[in-house]
């Protein structure tokens, strides 16, 4: 959505233009809004963006289902915990084609985060050549991708894992396949906000020229306090996990609550393992312990009479979620909540 922040604040230009503003300095700070966000949305959709134009031209994308496992993997129906990081690995051979870039696909229901080395061998490079450590998380659609740089052919790639939060199954290594466009609403505000300022700032404004006033004074501290508040809330949010990943699912109550609350009811729409309910009394936490593995029940939620429910209040939900998810039928991000 912040991609048409641009037309939004040429529309608001234009309707203050011809039938409010009479002041040249307020028009001028409006037509700085609006170039600096013409400039930033326009650098994430060509620039910033360029290797998903650069994956357009990728031909002949193959899938591998097949893999080697290294003994430092324990796997059980394809579910695979390290249990030592330096024979970890995953590994395709007698590949002989040409790579530009990779795409991974994990298959869990949690939150997942993996760290890995990746190593492959082309026309220059007989034996593995390490191509540096990355990260996988499963709610950064970007880090399923991975640009590759090589000589000729590659005929072995392998990954080697070093960390995961919680157990994975790699279903799937795409080759050459098309990257998506992804928009970076970090960078997209880091950029306006660089241009904006550079317009102001810039000697040849007629924004020096105005002259403040006891009434401006107060205005100008408003805004620079609430400027300053939202940003600091943006970033400290950002680079905080605990808000930006879901880490279990007792992080996705309230997005739970506004999908229960869509479909007309309070009881959630999560589902109810058959041997939670087989249990004489499901109530009681030290059988559940012993009886169920975890991925049997949900952890944090009330369960009542066949149904899960969340004993959070609802009025957050009211007042965010919902109407998030009943504009955009997706779930809203408890970051975001957080920062309204």
């Amino acid at each position: 959505m912040i991609i048409f922040l641009p037309f939004i604040a040429l529309i608001i230009f234009i309707v203050l233009k011809s039938k409010f503003i009479k002041n040249k300095y307020l028009t001028t700070f409006l037509k700085y809004i609006f170039i600096a966000s013409l400039i930033s949305v326009s650098l994430e959709l060509t620039i910033f963006n360029f290797r998903h134009y650069e994956s357009l031209f990728y031909q002949n994308p193959q899938d591998y289902t097949n893999f080697t496992y290294g003994d430092g993997l324990k796997c059980h129906n394809n579910i695979c915990t390290i249990i030592n990081p330096e024979t970890a690995y995953i590994e395709l051979s007698n590949l002989d084609t040409k790579i530009n870039d990779l795409k991974l696909t994990f298959d869990s229901p949690n939150a997942l985060i993996v760290s890995y080395d990746l190593y492959f061998t082309d026309a220059a490079n007989g034996e593995y050549l390490q191509a540096g450590t990355r990260t996988y998380v499963k709610n950064n659609t970007r880090s399923h991708y991975l640009p590759l740089n090589t000589s000729g052919n590659t005929t072995k790639l392998k990954l080697t894992f070093k960390d995961s939060n919680y157990p994975f199954n790699l279903t799937k290594i795409t080759l050459n396949t098309k990257i998506p466009l992804i928009i970076n609403n970090l960078r997209l505000l880091l950029v306006f906000l660089l241009s904006f300022t550079i317009f102001v700032i810039n000697p040849r404004s007629i924004l020096h020229h105005f002259k403040y006033n006891n009434q401006h004074l107060k205005i100008v501290t408003a805004i620079l306090i609430i400027t300053f508040s939202l940003i600091s809330n943006i970033f400290t949010m950002f680079n905080s996990k605990s808000y930006t990943t879901k880490n279990t699912s007792q992080y996705y109550q309230y997005q739970n609550l506004a999908e229960a609350l869509s479909n007309h009811h309070f009881y959630l729409d999560l589902k109810v393992s058959s041997r939670l309910k087989a249990l004489p009394n499901p109530y009681d936490t030290s059988t559940r312990e012993l009886n169920l593995r975890k991925k049997d029940y949900y952890w944090d939620y009330a369960y009542y009479k066949g149904k899960y429910y969340t004993y959070f209040g609802i009025v957050p939900c009211l007042l965010t979620y919902y109407p998030y998810y009943m504009l955009t039928n997706k779930p809203m991000s408890n970051f975001l909540a957080m920062d309204i």
